[in-house]
């Protein structure tokens, strides 16, 4: 929710959480599942329909969260993935991830996630975001996917935006 430009900070603490993340296992990581749907789902009402809205786990960045012996390794990322999905069953994953080194430029079809090719060819949909001679972009890319997008690539024009909150302790920030 949003109050003339002030963020509500009771819905801010309440919905966004940060956890403190070291390398691991991706079987160990997916044992907060059920703690994360019993602790942070909510359940929002619009015409008179009520829908259960499950948290979105964010892993940032797979090679710092995701422990594996080799990120070059596919058939370990494959297992690792299938992991995730498997123990995250109703939660959906948002995996962050960085571009190999030798993509330069804003093409996405040149783009690959560094590491394994296991990474993109097993997860539901990889996304691109670019940064290209101050043009960002987000492209959603090729069809070696199993899911079709619905669109090619969203052109993303960027603002500034200062929100007044309040900490913990109650402080402006």
């Amino acid at each position: 929710r949003m109050k003339a430009g002030k963020a509500d900070p009771e819905v801010v603490a309440d919905r966004y959480h940060v956890v403190a993340a070291c390398r691991m296992r991706a079987a160990d990581i997916v044992r907060v599942a059920e703690y994360y749907i019993e602790h942070f789902s909510i359940e929002v009402t619009r015409n008179d329909v009520t829908h259960r809205l499950l948290p979105l786990v964010c892993l940032d960045t797979t090679s710092a969260t995701i422990d594996v012996e080799s990120e070059n390794d596919n058939s370990e990322w494959g297992r690792a993935i299938s992991a995730l999905k498997q123990g995250f069953h109703e939660i959906s994953v948002l995996l962050i991830a960085h571009a190999s080194k030798d993509h330069k430029g804003g093409d996405a079809k040149a783009m690959t996630i560094r590491g394994a090719s296991a990474i993109e060819g097993d997860l539901n949909q990889v996304i691109y975001l670019g940064d290209d001679n101050d043009r960002r972009f987000i492209e959603i890319e090729r069809a070696k996917h199993r899911f079709e997008p619905r669109a090619d690539a969203l052109n993303i024009e960027t603002d500034l935006a200062v929100l007044t909150s309040q900490d913990r302790f109650g402080d402006q920030v």
